[in-house]
């Protein structure tokens, strides 16, 4: 459960920094998604930290030996926000959707990815 609040965090972070680039004028918009973003990678370091003692990492383990799984949450969401990375940038330059949501977007597309990455070292 403690993972899915680390994934929604992240997720929240991704929607603040879109909301940010939109409604904050420019001066103070750079300061703004600065602090998002930091909360976002405490919330990486918190997940690192929280993960690595779930089990031994691939090399490390024989062939037969049964290791725990858990839940893909990141790496679920990872496939599913690749289209979506994709359809706001392709949104956000023809004019149809707002600059914002492709910042919010990549955010949490960046965030879950790197998230997604540090999980893969786990069987």
């Amino acid at each position: 459960m403690f993972i899915f609040f680390i994934w929604f965090g992240l997720i929240c972070c991704g929607v603040a920094n879109g909301i940010i680039f939109d409604h904050v004028n420019t001066p103070e918009r750079y300061y703004y998604m600065v602090v998002s973003s930091a909360v976002a990678v405490i919330l990486l370091v918190v997940h690192r930290i929280y993960t690595q003692d779930w089990c031994k990492l691939k090399k490390r383990t024989k062939k037969n030996e049964k290791v725990e799984h858990h839940l893909e949450i990141f790496g679920i969401s990872a496939m599913l926000s690749g289209p979506l990375f994709t359809a706001s940038v392709l949104s956000a330059h023809t004019g149809d959707t707002s600059w914002g949501f492709f910042v919010g977007n990549t955010t949490a597309f960046v965030l879950i990815c790197i998230a997604t990455v540090r999980e893969s070292n786990y069987i």
